[in-house]
């Protein structure tokens, strides 16, 4: 493990203790200026802010065509499991060679 990682031996993962040291500095500094006074904060509060309308044509699309995926869910689901297992084993398979390649050190 590199020497500049402080926090290897923590078994709490690094997004919470962000999350953490985050909450002590507001507490601290309440009257620090918050991100929404940066550029990039006001980008994010824009996005934030208008986030579920990125969930509204999923919602539609299935509420338009219930019919449809009532007819056809099996083979859909069918279709959806098969091809999650064989995208899993062709990922599995090409780590294996890779893996292989480098103990050998036949890497190129």
């Amino acid at each position: 493990m590199p020497a500049a990682w402080p926090f290897v031996w923590c078994p709490c993962p690094t997004r919470a203790l962000l999350f953490a040291a985050l909450q002590v500095r507001a507490r601290l500094r309440p009257d620090a200026p918050g991100v929404e006074s940066l550029p990039l904060g006001a980008v994010a509060t824009f996005l934030l802010a208008n986030l579920s309308l990125l969930f509204v044509p999923a919602g539609a699309g299935i509420t338009s065509h219930a019919a449809t995926l009532a007819e056809h869910g099996v083979g859909l689901i069918t279709a959806l499991v098969l091809s999650t297992a064989v995208t899993l084993a062709v990922t599995a398979l090409v780590f294996v060679k890779v893996a292989g390649l480098g103990r050998r050190g036949d890497a190129p």
